[in-house]
C-alpha cells in the first residue's frame, strides 16, 4: 500500500498505458506501410477528392448567387405582388411587412450579422402578414436603400403604410407588370 492510501500495482511495470502506446504505435506502422505500397491509388483518390469537393462548393456557390437591387431596379410608385407561399393565418408560414422602419432595420442587421439581440426582436402585433398575390406599392427607401416604406394596395390594411426589407422584396416579390404579363 502506497502512504497515501494507492495500491501499489506489483507484476507487469508497463502497466496497461504501455500496451495502448504499443498498439497505436502498430497501427501507425501498418498504415504507413499500406500507404507507401498504394501511394498512387491513395494520391490519386485525394486529388480526385479534393476536386469534387471544389466543384460541389462552385456549384453550392453558383446556384446560391443572390440577385441584388441594382439588377433589378426598384422604383418609386412601383407595385409589386407577393410571389412566394405565404398564409396569413400562419404564423410560421407567412411573409410579412412591419409597422415599424427600425423592427425592419433591426430584423435586417440581425440577418446580416447573426446577431439576434434584444433590439431584433419584433411582437408580434407590429407585423402585417400578408397572402400569396398580395400587392405593394413602393414609397420611398430607407435606411441607405435597405428598408422601402410600401403601402398594402388590398387586403384589410389597404392603403396603409408598411416597411419591407430591401432583400425579403427582391427574393419574394415580383413587379406587378411581369404578373400581368404571364
Amino acid at each position: 500500500m502506497h502512504p497515501e492510501g494507492m495500491l501499489v500495482k506489483n507484476g507487469n511495470p508497463n502497466g496497461i498505458s504501455y500496451y495502448i502506446i504499443k498498439a497505436i504505435f502498430y497501427i501507425f506502422k501498418m498504415s504507413y506501410h499500406i500507404f507507401n505500397n498504394y501511394k498512387e491509388l491513395f494520391h490519386l483518390n485525394f486529388v480526385k477528392l479534393n476536386m469534387i469537393k471544389y466543384l460541389i462548393s462552385l456549384l453550392f456557390l453558383m446556384s446560391s448567387h443572390h440577385v441584388y437591387a441594382d439588377d433589378m431596379p426598384i422604383n418609386i410608385g412601383q407595385e409589386w405582388y407577393l410571389d412566394s407561399r405565404s398564409n396569413k393565418l400562419s404564423p410560421s408560414n407567412s411573409k410579412v411587412l412591419y409597422f415599424m422602419p427600425s423592427d425592419a432595420y433591426h430584423t435586417y442587421r440581425a440577418r446580416k450579422f447573426g446577431d439576434w439581440d434584444v433590439f431584433s426582436l419584433v411582437d408580434d402585433r407590429n407585423l402585417e402578414r400578408l397572402n400569396k398575390g398580395d400587392i405593394i406599392k413602393i414609397v420611398e427607401p430607407s435606411f441607405n436603400e435597405k428598408i422601402y416604406r410600401v403601402t398594402l394596395m388590398n387586403g384589410f390594411s389597404k392603403n396603409k403604410n408598411f416597411y419591407v426589407i430591401t432583400d425579403d422584396l427582391i427574393k419574394y416579390y415580383k413587379p406587378l407588370k411581369e404578373h400581368k404579363n404571364e
